[in-house]
């Protein structure tokens, strides 16, 4: 995986040269409160293994975490995490300054079509935390269906919160792109 490109995005695996950059806008407790497996606070080291376990695990396949770069900028991250049941998870963040402009909902689409078309997949999962609405609101118009709720640690807050989870097919996927 290189990069995929959209309209206004870039989206593509990290580099040593963000790390810095990657640690201004996930330090952050607004950003870092709804990611699961994201420390609190988030410093230098938390973004160099971040960069050094994306490559790792892009070569294996099991994982293609991407940052998003809009105009050059870094504004969020995004990825296809594979779980134990060989489904792919669809995740990503975006910097408290940069909500509520659709990047989340664009970038998410062009990983989605990158999930469904290079990796061949049938059907996408993905999860957002109790109350996160936001997030609730991308995966929906992005044509996601509620699948149940669960209870998954979340490292910031150091205790089980409740999830709900959602998936979406590939023919659902068509139909609304």
């Amino acid at each position: 995986m290189d990069s995929i490109q959209t309209y206004r995005l870039i989206i593509k695996p990290p580099e040593p040269v963000d790390v810095e950059a990657l640690v201004a806008l996930v330090n952050n407790w607004e950003v870092v409160k709804w990611l699961a497996n994201v420390p609190y606070p988030y410093n230098i080291s938390h973004g160099i293994n971040y960069v050094e376990k994306s490559k790792q695990n892009l070569e294996m396949g099991s994982q293609y975490n991407c940052l998003i770069f809009l105009q050059d900028y870094l504004v969020g991250g995004i990825g296809l995490d594979l779980q134990e049941n060989d489904i792919y998870e669809l995740g990503y963040w975006l910097g408290e300054e940069h909500w509520g402009q659709g990047i989340a909902t664009e970038a998410s689409r062009a990983m989605l079509s990158f999930g469904f078309n290079e990796l061949n997949q049938t059907r996408i999962e993905a999860g957002y935390g109790d109350g996160n609405d936001a997030s609730a609101n991308v995966l929906k118009k992005l044509g996601f269906v509620n699948l149940g709720e669960t209870m998954r640690f979340c490292k910031s807050h150091n205790k089980e919160m409740k999830e709900h989870l959602v998936y979406l097919e590939l023919e659902r996927f068509q139909n609304l792109s």
